[in-house]
């Protein structure tokens, strides 16, 4: 069994649904690898966080639920020493009634497989073979908010074709998304001091792209051609 996809199991079975303890939540996490074999492929998993908060005080990619991934997906890939990278973590719960029920990767994967979204089967060592998806960041987090509708499949509006797919950023790039748009209150100048293959292009576009109203004519000046 590779060290990558090692899994530590679970007492609670992957089909099944249940109540929450108040203090322990689910949260969905996904990431990709950069490299030839996982190219154009996103990790869609689950992980359990035990907090006193209520599940309605995790915002999306919120540092409690990134530590929660992160170490789940650590038991994962143990001292292989696998770079991955984490682009989206969110609380895996829905209301049901008066009840908070959890749901599980699984349910996220049989939303994609049942809208047509193609599942693809990694060998690894040892005889294992691991689920990844051939997706884009925004088609599999709309999967994530059927789930928590109650919704079996997508709509077609929510498979986003490729070309229109989200950039899939890094931590560091989204941490200074979030600092140049909180800088930009009240000044007008940010500089990046950021080292070579960063992905300055791409991270500006992308900032430019969620301020879009603030900046609807943008240039951005590249030296390379193909960008």
């Amino acid at each position: 069994m590779s060290k990558e996809e090692q899994s530590v199991p679970d007492q609670e079975s992957d089909e099944k649904e249940m109540y929450l303890d108040t203090t322990e939540y689910k949260l969905i996490y996904i990431y990709w690898i950069d490299d030839n074999v996982h190219k154009g492929l996103l990790k869609i998993g689950d992980a359990s966080l035990r907090s006193p908060k209520t599940f309605d005080c995790f915002p999306n990619n919120c540092s409690e639920l990134n530590k929660a991934a992160r170490k789940r997906i650590g038991e994962q890939t143990g001292t292989a020493g696998i770079m991955y990278h984490l682009c989206h973590t969110e609380i895996a719960v829905k209301k049901k009634g008066q009840y908070i029920e959890a749901f599980r990767d699984k349910a996220v994967h049989k939303v994609l497989e049942n809208s047509g979204i193609k599942k693809m089967i990694i060998s690894v060592p040892g005889g294992r073979a691991t689920e990844w998806f051939q997706v884009n960041l925004d088609t599999a987090k709309n999967a994530i908010a059927a789930c928590k509708q109650g919704r079996q499949t997508l709509l077609s509006s929510e498979i986003v074709p490729e070309e229109e797919r989200e950039i899939i950023l890094r931590e560091e790039q989204e941490d200074a998304i979030k600092k140049t748009i909180a800088c930009f209150k009240d000044n007008s100048q940010m500089l990046w001091n950021a080292k070579m293959r960063y992905g300055k292009t791409a991270t500006s576009l992308t900032f430019v792209k969620r301020e879009l109203k603030k900046y609807p004519k943008t240039i951005i000046i590249t030296h390379r051609p193909v960008v």
